[in-house]
Formats: C-alpha cells, structure tokens, sequence
C-alpha cells in the first residue's frame, strides 16, 4: 500500500496523526522486514505532512503487537537524526490494553 493512500483520509480530514493497523492471517504477531520498512516509510511521510504516526498495529486471531512498543526505535530522535530530523520524540502513554473495532473493507 502506497503511503498516499494511508494518509488520503487523515489529511481530508485535517487530522494531526492516525493510528495504522494490518492483519496477519497466519496469526504470528511479529513484525515482518516488510512490515517495518513500511512502518518506517510512513513515520517519515507523516512527518513530512504534518501528520504524526502515532502506533502501527499487527492484529491476528492471537492478538495484536505494538510496533511503537516492540520496535520503539522506529520513533526515536536518534533514528530521526540519522535523516536529518531534529524534532523531540513523542510520548504517549501505553495501548496495550486498547480495545480497538475492527473495521473491514
């Protein structure tokens, strides 16, 4: 999925940040390489827009993960540094035991 389409919403919407979610079918709750670059990929054309990524959910019939909790390097000022961004890491408080409707398209 192209990160326009992520974001096509939240920015018709005049939103400060979104929350992304996917399945894993297969019911794992890691994080695939691809999953990561993903999430990389649109922490950074949320900052470019304005519009901050506050956490990316894999659900399954096991669960869900947290990438911001289980790859919280992603959102670090290091890692924003390394690319130029100079901007303090945001904190929000843990989603761990968010109850979140899943919404099928």
């Amino acid at each position: 999925m192209h990160p326009r389409e992520v974001f096509k919403g939240a920015l018709i919407a005049n939103s400060y940040a979104i929350i992304v979610a996917h399945n894993h079918p297969g019911g794992s709750l890691t994080p695939s390489k691809e999953d990561l670059e993903t999430t990389e990929i649109l922490i950074k054309a949320g900052d470019l827009m304005g519009v901050k990524v506050i956490d990316h959910f894999i659900v399954s019939s096991n669960g869900l993960t947290s990438l911001r909790e289980t790859c919280s390097y992603l959102w670090t000022k290091k890692n924003r540094l390394r690319e130029g961004r100079t901007e303090s890491k945001l904190f929000l408080p843990s989603l761990k035991h968010v109850n979140l409707p899943l919404i099928y398209e």
